[in-house]
């Protein structure tokens, strides 16, 4: 009998209401990190027209995300750019 078992990480998902972005973010931002956001909650721009790339921030509030703007442009040296729908 197989047995599967999965650990919830309270930095990222341990909220009640509202999901936040942690304070310290910038320490936990590495290329891994990236990575894994990106296969959850990203996809390409437009397929086969652009080689940029989307990341869907929607429940988050505008300072939080223009934090993660910063920090992907500061720590990474990735162009990024804020859009609201």
């Amino acid at each position: 009998m197989l047995r599967y078992f999965t650990f919830k990480l309270c930095s990222f998902g341990c909220y009640v209401g509202k999901k936040k972005i942690p304070k310290l973010i910038h320490r936990w931002l590495n290329p891994i990190s990236i990575a894994y956001w990106f296969m959850d909650d990203g996809s390409l721009k437009w397929k086969n027209k652009s080689k940029a790339v989307r990341i869907c921030t929607d429940n988050f509030n505008k300072k939080e995300v223009e934090q993660c703007v910063a920090i992907l442009n500061n720590k990474f040296n990735l162009f990024t750019i804020l859009y609201f729908f």
